[in-house]
């Protein structure tokens, strides 16, 4: 878990073994779905945050397993939250955009070939997304 040191935005992040790529992908989508919504606590804070499918923003950085395997179900999107998604990895729009829809996820950044899913992109997507940039429900940035 971390913290944004200027605003009050958590960032919590699942990492996966090579041999589990089949579950990051459908956990993923679960999240932006809104289907697997958890609270976690913050420690030394009485404070307690929403993840996963409680989430205002989703992302999934990593290999596209996609381009291998089908997921063996898809989450249909739980309830009327607005949640974005950034999805760095190879020709994510082609393997994501279908099932992201069906959760009802807006795509803010996804890509259209191949590429290295590296920390600065990350970043500099999370650090636009906090500033606000782009509204996402009037931009259509990533339509």
């Amino acid at each position: 878990m971390f913290k944004h040191r200027q605003t009050n935005t958590y960032m919590v992040a699942d990492a996966y073994r090579g041999s589990e790529i089949r579950e990051a992908p459908f956990e993923f989508f679960d999240a932006a779905a809104g289907v697997s919504s958890e609270t976690i606590a913050v420690l030394g804070s009485a404070e307690t945050l929403r993840i996963r499918g409680g989430s205002n923003l989703v992302t999934y950085v990593g290999h596209d397993g996609l381009m291998e395997f089908q997921l063996p179900l898809i989450p249909k999107k739980k309830n009327d939250n607005h949640r974005d998604a950034v999805i760095l990895a190879c020709a994510s729009k082609q393997y994501f955009a279908a099932t992201l829809r069906t959760g009802g996820a807006y795509p803010l950044l996804w890509t259209t070939n191949l590429m290295a899913p590296e920390a600065y992109t990350l970043k500099s997507a999370l650090d636009g997304w906090i500033a606000g940039w782009p509204d996402s429900r009037s931009s259509g940035l990533c339509p």
